[in-house]
């Protein structure tokens, strides 16, 4: 990488049937690691940059606290509205 002379190997790829069927694209070993090494440069300078109900892909966020501020939000909406009005 430094020296920028690295070559990204060639993806292995393989069907998969646990649930359902599934082709896969294995990037080697060695390739993976070098992902994880640019993930962890780059992920704190674009992390910055995202708003704070981003929840894909991001540390200590995720589904299912999305999820959760999905529900906190709409029972703070209902709340708002009068019975009388509610569906």
């Amino acid at each position: 990488m430094k020296n920028r002379t690295y070559v990204h190997g060639g993806y292995r790829e393989f069907i998969i049937t646990d649930s359902k069927k599934r082709t896969i694209n294995a990037a080697p070993f060695r390739d993976r690691v070098v992902h994880h090494m640019i993930c962890n440069i780059i992920e704190p300078i674009l992390d910055r940059t995202f708003i704070y109900d981003s929840y894909a892909c991001r540390k200590g966020k995720g589904t299912h606290r999305a999820f959760k501020k999905l529900e906190k939000n709409l029972r703070s909406i209902k709340a708002k509205i009068p019975e009388r009005e509610r569906a």
